[in-house]
C-alpha cells in the first residue's frame, strides 16, 4: 500500500495558540494496519481537550483543527489517527487546552481519537483482585442471590482500589469500577447447581470449559409487526451484502450446541467466503474485518454480560473467554485495555478472569458492509448500547436476545439463515422445498409463528417468557437478502412502439437494486438472456427469444461475488394436433399442427411454511408453432360436374404480443392455466389454402376446368368443451372432439403429451 507522506511539526507558536500547550509525541508517527496515519502523545494532568491540527500555509500561517476530543483532566495518552489516503502531504501538530468545550474539527469519526488514562493500579493487581473475588463468589454461592450480592458488594467496596460496586441489570451481574475508572464484571452464577471446582488455566489461553450463565429479568420487547408485502418496488440501497466475507464463531462451552459449522457450511454453499471458528481471542475478533475488507455476514455464539458504564448507563460486553494476563494487557492489548474497549470479567468457576469486548471495541475494530447481516446468539445482546455500536460499525441488520438465552437458542438463529439461504435443512422442513426469502419476510414469519422465542427449557420457578430475538436495522442499508430469489415468472407483453412490442418473461421476487451491466445476468435453459429492464428490487423483464429455450430460469447478481437465485422451470408442451374436415364424397381437408405453449406453473409461497399456491398463468404463441394443410378427394355434385381437392400450404405462428399480424397462413394459440392442472381457457385457430378444381362436361362432349384457391380454417370454439387439463405428472391429457360443420363434420384430436422442464419435489417454491 502506498503510504501518505505526513510530517509532524512541533512548533511553539505562541501567537497562534497562546492558551494551549503543544505536545511532543511519545513515539514516532506510524501507519496502522488500516493504513491510517497514527500519532501518540502524552497529555499532562489538567487538560480538558486535545486536538490534532494541520498547518495552513500563509502568510499569515494558521492551524486547521482535524481531530478533537475531550479529556477528563487526568494525565493520559492520546492517539490521533487520520483516514487512510487522507491527503498527499500534511504538517500537523497536537495540542491541548483547559476548556471543557471541545473545538469543532473537520473529522468527526470517533475511531480517530482514543484516550488512555494513566492508572495507578497495575493489571496484575486487578487480575489478583478478580481471582480473590471468584473465591468469594464460590464461598457465598449457596446464599440467596440478594444476600450473596450484598456480601460481594460489601467485600469489594472495602477495597481502597474500588470506587464503586453495584448490581448491573438486566444480567444481575456485579459491576465494579476501580478508582482509575477501569471496570470489571463479576458474572452471575449459573442456572441450577454445578460443581464449584475452580479450574486452573494458563493466563492468556482460551477456556473451553463451563462458564456460568447469567440470570435476570427484563422487560419483554416485542418487535413490531412487519409488512406482508414481498418488497417495495421503489426502495433503493438494498441487495445482497456488499461483501462476500463471513464469519461464524462459537465462543461458548461444549454444553452449548455449536451452530457455527452448520451455518458456515450453508453460507459457503451460497458463495460466501466463510471463516468458521471454535474459540475466539480478542486478537481473533479484531482480525475479522477491516474498513477495506468488511464482513457481509456474522454469526457469533457468545456470552453477554451487563455492566454499568462510568456515566451510569447499562451496557453489555461479549465474553471472548480468553484468559487475561498481565503480559497481554501490557503488550498487544495495552491500548484496548487503557481505552476500556476491553474489560475483565470474573467467573466463580475460574481462577483467571476473561477478556470481554465492549461497544467501544465494536465501534473501533469491527467493520460491516452495506446490507450485511449480524446475528449475535448472546444473552442480553439486544442491549441498546451494544446494538447501536454494531449498527454504527456498519451492520445492516442486527439480531440478538433481549434476556438470558439457553442451550437451544441456536435453533432460532439457524432458522434465520436456513430461510434466508433456502437450504431446507432446519425444522420445520416443508415437503415441497422452499426458496430463499428476504430478511423482512423471515422476521415476520418468525414473529407470527413465535419462532423468535428461545426454545430452551425454562428455569425452575421462571415467571416471565423466554428470551425473544430483537432486530435492529440500519437506517439506509439494512439487510435485505443473502441471495436473490424468484417468486414466480409471468408471461408479459412489453409495450412501446410497434418495433418494441414483443413477448417477455416478467420475473418477480427479491433481487435487490440493479447492480448494472456486467454484474447481473438471467439464464434460461443454459442460455444468457437479454435483460430489458430491472424494475426496483423485485421485477426483471427478459425478452423471449425465438426459438425459446427449454429449461430453468436463474438470476445471478454480482457484488464482488456471484450470488445465484433458485431455479424456476418454464414448463413447455409440444402438442401434435390433427384437424380433419370431411365433406361430401371423399372431399377432405386435413391440418397437422405442432403447437408449443409454455409457462411457469411451479407454484409459489410468500412466507415459509405457506402451502404452495398457484397463480393464473396466461400464455400465447410466439413464432415457434408450425403446421401443414393438405386437401384431397373428389365429389360430383351433379351429372357432368366434378369437384377435386388438391394441394395445400404450410402454416406458422407469430409472436402475438407484437400486435402485428403478418401475411401468410397462420396458427394462433392462447390460454390461461394454473399449476394444479386446470385451464381457464384454451384457444387454437389455424388457417391455410388449397386448390379446388371444377371440371365441367360440355354439351358437345368437350370439357372445361376451373381452378380456384380455397381457404380452410377452424376456430377452437366447441372443440375444447370441457377444457383440457394436465395431470400431476404434467401430461396434457388426450382429446378427440367432432362437431358438425356444413354438410360434413370436423374432428380435432391430440394424443396425451408430456411436458419438458417440469417442476419436481426439489423445485423450490
Amino acid at each position: 500500500m502506498k503510504r501518505i507522506a505526513l510530517s509532524l511539526a512541533v512548533l511553539a507558536l505562541a501567537a497562534l495558540a497562546p492558551a494551549a500547550e503543544v505536545l511532543l509525541q511519545n513515539q514516532p508517527p506510524r501507519f496502522d494496519n488500516q493504513g491510517r496515519f497514527t500519532l501518540e502523545v502524552d497529555v499532562p494532568a489538567g487538560s480538558r481537550h486535545a486536538l490534532l491540527e494541520s498547518l495552513v500555509p500563509g502568510p499569515p500561517a494558521s492551524w486547521r483543527p482535524l481531530v478533537a476530543g475531550a479529556i477528563d483532566g487526568r494525565a493520559a495518552e492520546v492517539t490521533f489517527r487520520l483516514p487512510a489516503n487522507y491527503a498527499p502531504k500534511q504538517i500537523v501538530r497536537a495540542r491541548t487546552g483547559p476548556e471543557t468545550t471541545v473545538p469543532a474539527a473537520e473529522l468527526n469519526d470517533p475511531s480517530l481519537f482514543t484516550v488512555s488514562y494513566e492508572s495507578g493500579i497495575g493489571e496484575q493487581v486487578k487480575i489478583d483482585f478478580l481471582r480473590d473475588a471468584a473465591v468469594k463468589m464460590r464461598e457465598w454461592a449457596t446464599l440467596p442471590r440478594a444476600e450473596s450480592q450484598a456480601q460481594l458488594i460489601a467485600w469489594a467496596n472495602a477495597n481502597p482500589l474500588v470506587a464503586e460496586a453495584v448490581v448491573s441489570m438486566p444480567a444481575d451481574n456485579i459491576s465494579i469500577r476501580f478508582t482509575d475508572g477501569d471496570i470489571c464484571i463479576l458474572l452471575n452464577p449459573q442456572r441450577g447447581s454445578v460443581a464449584l471446582t475452580p479450574q486452573i488455566a494458563p493466563a492468556g489461553t482460551y477456556d473451553t470449559q463451563l462458564l456460568p450463565e447469567q440470570r435476570a429479568t427484563a422487560p419483554l420487547e416485542i418487535p413490531a409487526k412487519q409488512s406482508n408485502q414481498i418488497t417495495s418496488l421503489n426502495n433503493s440501497g438494498l441487495g445482497i451484502p456488499a461483501s462476500k466475507h463471513a464469519v461464524t464463531a462459537h465462543s461458548l462451552e461444549a454444553i452449548f450446541p455449536d451452530s457455527a459449522p452448520t451455518i458456515g457450511g450453508w453460507l459457503t454453499s451460497a458463495g460466501y467466503d466463510v471463516r468458521t471458528l471454535s474459540g475466539t481471542t480478542v486478537a481473533t475478533v479484531k482480525s475479522w474485518s477491516t474498513s477495506s475488507n468488511p464482513l457481509g455476514v456474522l454469526f457469533w455464539q457468545v456470552h453477554g454480560c451487563s455492566f454499568k458504564k462510568e456515566n451510569g448507563t447499562e451496557s453489555v460486553a461479549l465474553v471472548t473467554r480468553q484468559y487475561a494476563s498481565e503480559a497481554l494487557s501490557k503488550g498487544d492489548y495495552k491500548e484496548l485495555r487503557d481505552s476500556r474497549q476491553v474489560l475483565l470479567a470474573a467467573d466463580l468457576n475460574q481462577t483467571v478472569p476473561y477478556y470481554t469486548i465492549t461497544s467501544d471495541f465494536v465501534r473501533q475494530h469491527m467493520h460491516f458492509a452495506a446490507n450485511s447481516l449480524v446475528v449475535i446468539d448472546a444473552c442480553y445482546g439486544s442491549n441498546e448500547d451494544l446494538a447501536k455500536a454494531f449498527i454504527a460499525a456498519g451492520a445492516g441488520s442486527y439480531a440478538s436476545w433481549d434476556w438470558e438465552s439457553g442451550k437451544l437458542s441456536g435453533e432460532p438463529c439457524r432458522k434465520i439463515f436456513d430461510r434466508m439461504l433456502g437450504t431446507n435443512e432446519e425444522t420445520p422442513v416443508s415437503t415441497v422445498k422452499e426458496r430463499s426469502f428476504s430478511q423482512p419476510i423471515v422476521q415476520t414469519w418468525m414473529w407470527r409463528k413465535k419462532y423468535d422465542f428461545d426454545p430452551s427449557p425454562k428455569y425452575p420457578g421462571q415467571t416471565r417468557p423466554n428470551a425473544t430475538l430483537i432486530w435492529k436495522h440500519h437506517a439506509t442499508n439494512p439487510s435485505h437478502i443473502l441471495k436473490p430469489t424468484i417468486l414466480r415468472i409471468l408471461n408479459q407483453g412489453l409495450g412501446g412502439t410497434p418495433s418494441e412490442r414483443f413477448s417477455t418473461l416478467w420475473l418477480e421476487g427479491d433481487f435487490g437494486d440493479d447492480p448494472g451491466e456486467g454484474k447481473r445476468n438471467v439464464m434460461w435453459g443454459g442460455q444468457l438472456q437479454q435483460v430489458l429492464k430491472w424494475e426496483g428490487l423485485g421485477r426483471i423483464y427478459v425478452r423471449v427469444p425465438n426459438p425459446a429455450p427449454v429449461g430453468n430460469v436463474q438470476v445471478t447478481v454480482n457484488r464482488g461475488y456471484n450470488s445465484k437465485s433458485n431455479e424456476v422451470p418454464i414448463t413447455q408442451w409440444t402438442v401434435p394436433f390433427t384437424w380433419v374436415y370431411t365433406d361430401a364424397g371423399s372431399l377432405t381437408e386435413k391440418m397437422d399442427l405442432t403447437v408449443k405453449f409454455r409457462g411457469d406453473i411451479h407454484g409459489e409461497r410468500i412466507y415459509p411454511e405457506d402451502p404452495v399456491s398457484y397463480s393464473n398463468v396466461k400464455f400465447w404463441c410466439i413464432a415457434d408453432c408450425s403446421g401443414t394443410l393438405s386437401a384431397s378427394g373428389v365429389y360430383s355434385p351433379m351429372e357432368g360436374v366434378t369437384l377435386t381437392y388438391s394441394g395445400g400450404s404450410n402454416m406458422k405462428s407469430y409472436d402475438m404480443a407484437t400486435q402485428q399480424v403478418p401475411d401468410g397462413h397462420l396458427i394462433t394459440n392462447t390460454g390461461e392455466m394454473r399449476g394444479d392442472g386446470t385451464f381457464f381457457n384454451f384457444h387454437l385457430d389455424a388457417g391455410g389454402m388449397y386448390k379446388a378444381t371444377y371440371k365441367y362436361v360440355l354439351p358437345d362432349g368437350g370439357t372445361m376446368s376451373q381452378v380456384v384457391d380455397n381457404q380452410s380454417g377452424f376456430s377452437s370454439d366447441g372443440y375444447f368443451v370441457p377444457l383440457p387439463s394436465f395431470n400431476s405428472t404434467y401430461v396434457f391429457k388426450a382429446g378427440n372432439k367432432t362437431i358438425p360443420r356444413g354438410s360434413g363434420s370436423a374432428t380435432l384430436s391430440w394424443p396425451a403429451t408430456g411436458a419438458v422442464a417440469i417442476p419436481t419435489v426439489d423445485t423450490a417454491r
